[in-house]
């Protein structure tokens, strides 16, 4: 399942497996005020390894698996009627993207294709007043289950599933007026499904996944104007596929959960 934040200080859910292997239509959404989750429109099709983006108020559920194949098709929540569209489909249909809204755009990198999950280096640019895709220079190394991030301006992909041996520490940056791409500081770890968030002009990274059943519970962070990455925190426990987002919460709630 993913996880996106609304400019309404609000979170969606979408999507998932179920301990059966079957892909979930479920999408929640939580209010950080009341401290309630509360089920929303079930998304039209089924979706596990799906990417889920937030666009001009809209939620964006991209690929993913549907249960017996990929999927490349891409669906529209409208939380003023509660409702999903059906919307043009990608490309390519894939698993494990690294998706991610900017400047009214919605970006689709990388992904999977194969049984084996090695990525691709594909990028995909979808833009919602046209209603069309736009294939644009590929990333420099191929991934699926990245991470993705804006900062500055600029779009960050960051760890993946490189190839069918090896996940990787590397990062990279797509600068999106000239349609290129650069190589920025490796990461300490290898990440496959970590999280990320933006926070005070820093990116930091949290879990993921080294190898075969070997997590991470480190917290990396990376300052742009020095091109580092330092280790900042640790999880509570191991462990990847999972999601993160920067919120608004009310101290009496930390307080609560603790």
């Amino acid at each position: 399942m993913r996880l996106v934040a609304s400019g309404k200080n609000t979170l969606y859910l979408a999507g998932g497996e179920f301990p059966d292997g079957s892909a979930s239509q479920s999408m929640w959404r939580y209010d950080p005020v009341l401290d309630y989750w509360q089920e929303m429109a079930s998304m039209l099709v089924p979706r596990s390894e799906l990417g889920l983006a937030m666009l001009d108020g809209f939620v964006y559920a991209v690929g993913g698996w549907e249960g017996a194949y990929r999927l490349d098709s891409v669906e529209r929540y409208d939380p003023s009627v509660n409702c999903w569209t059906m919307i043009e489909p990608m490309k390519m249909a894939i698993t494990s993207p690294a998706v991610i809204a900017h400047d009214g755009m919605l970006y689709v990198t990388g992904g999977a294709i194969l049984e084996d999950g090695d990525g691709i280096a594909l990028v995909q640019r979808y833009d919602p007043r046209a209603d069309v895709w736009t294939e644009l220079s590929p990333m420099l190394i191929p991934r699926s289950g990245a991470a993705t991030c804006v900062l500055n301006g600029m779009i960050y992909i960051l760890g993946g599933w490189h190839a069918s041996t090896e996940n990787t520490n590397r990062v990279e940056c797509y600068n999106v007026q000239t349609d290129s791409w650069e190589f920025k500081a490796t990461m300490f770890e290898r990440r496959y499904r970590p999280g990320v968030a933006v926070m005070d002009g820093k990116i930091y990274v949290l879990g993921g996944e080294e190898g075969w059943d070997r997590y991470h519970d480190s917290i990396e962070c990376y300052d742009p104007e020095t091109d580092e990455w330092k280790v900042t925190g640790q999880l509570p426990t191991p462990r990847s596929w999972l999601s993160c987002v920067p919120l608004q919460v009310k101290r009496s709630v930390c307080r609560e959960k603790s």
